[in-house]
């Protein structure tokens, strides 16, 4: 799982494996180690992802006090509109529930 979360937030931060080892000083090799889930990040480097991404820790590690799981799409939206101003943050869930509205007239 947070080889996934991190893969997610690198992807959304626009940032190459390679860039993002080198805002970290590890290998291009680590990054893509961890996001395959064949290595753990140290605690340490995990408080450096969540300062590089702008996140807090629980979010890199995937601790979530909600017991229903987040799937990519969602995870991917949070992202995506993290650096919207309020209006356009209305805008879209305006969206959002006109989508919604549509679905259940067509059903």
């Amino acid at each position: 799982m947070i080889g996934a979360n991190i893969k997610n937030l690198r992807i959304q931060k626009r940032l190459t494996q390679t860039q993002l080892a080198e805002l970290l000083n590890v290998s291009q090799a680590t990054i893509a180690g961890w996001e395959r889930e064949k290595r753990q990040p140290d605690y340490q480097t995990v408080a450096s992802l969540a300062e590089v991404f702008g996140v807090t820790t629980d979010e890199i590690i995937g601790y979530s006090n909600n017991p229903e799981p987040v799937d990519d799409l969602t995870f991917a939206l949070n992202g995506e509109t993290r650096d919207l101003t309020e209006a356009e943050k209305k805008d879209v869930l305006a969206y959002i529930r006109f989508r919604k509205s549509q679905r259940k007239s067509a059903e």
